[in-house]
């Protein structure tokens, strides 16, 4: 029995070519064809001296620091609802998931987007049991929108806002995110009120 056929076909994933037939590498360059990402292999490594330069101590600061400042200002956005496994731990990493009341989160991270030059993330982030969990989703609705994605259908899914830190984060940029929070929130306060 020989090896599954790779699902991508090109260079570097052969050992010869005639007109008629193509006689694969062994694995794993069977299945890794193309050219390697040399970009990404250069990436991680200037990121890697960076991380070395600067010592993972002080990264682990500044990411402690930006982190509880963000979190800080989610709670002061009216309509905001932060999603924590663990609320109020002292020690997290740099990431918060949150909602804001009256918009869905695709929605919210479109508007952020478009009108404040702030990029989030926004959907499940490939951890649906938790965020079904911490979106306090019942099982009998997790359980309809299963079926309905098994049977083709396109539901409503839901989600969150996921806003990251890192080395590069500013207080200003958590400012400029918080801030940016409060305008979207206020205007949906006066449509409503209107």
């Amino acid at each position: 029995m020989g090896a599954a056929e790779p699902l991508l076909q090109g260079g570097g994933a052969i050992k010869f070519v005639t007109e008629d037939d193509v006689v694969w590498a062994d694995a794993p360059e069977r299945y890794e064809a193309g050219s390697p990402n040399v970009i990404g292999i250069v990436a991680l490594a200037a990121a890697c001296r960076r991380l070395r330069a600067v010592g993972m101590d002080a990264v682990a600061e500044h990411e402690r620091r930006i982190a509880a400042r963000l979190w800080a200002g989610l709670l002061t956005v009216p309509g905001v609802r932060t999603l924590s496994l663990w609320p109020g731990a002292a020690d997290r990493v740099g990431v918060a998931t949150f909602n804001l009341d009256g918009y869905r989160d695709i929605e919210l991270a479109a508007l952020l987007s478009a009108e404040h030059a702030i990029g989030v993330r926004h959907g499940c982030f490939c951890a649906h049991p938790l965020m079904t969990r911490l979106l306090g989703i019942p099982d009998a609705q997790s359980d309809r929108l299963h079926a309905e994605l098994r049977a083709g259908g396109d539901p409503e899914l839901p989600g969150a806002v996921r806003a990251s830190i890192g080395l590069g984060t500013t207080e200003a940029d958590v400012d400029t995110l918080v801030g940016a929070l409060h305008e979207v929130a206020q205007r949906r306060s006066l449509a409503v009120a209107a």
